[in-house]
């Protein structure tokens, strides 16, 4: 679940670990159908499949934020 703290942050909720995709595309702040097509193109954050549903971790998604900082030469 995905909840707004008191300054309206938005905080992560989940018992078990793993994010459904609209969970992940809240996260990162993109639709969820971007989300979907990444992943199909292979372009994303690494996720799981659990039966036919996509899941993702926290940790996976912060890595793949980590890796793909613009540098100097994309912000121009």
């Amino acid at each position: 679940m995905v909840t707004p703290d008191n300054e309206g942050v938005v905080r992560l909720v989940n018992i078990n670990g793993l994010l459904t995709r609209e969970q992940a595309a809240n996260y990162l702040q993109v639709p969820g159908k971007t989300l979907a097509r990444w992943a199909t193109e292979r372009v994303g954050p690494r996720y799981l499949k659990v039966g036919k549903h996509a899941r993702y971790r926290l940790a996976d998604l912060d890595a793949w934020l980590d890796e793909n900082y613009a540098d100097e030469e994309d912000a121009a």
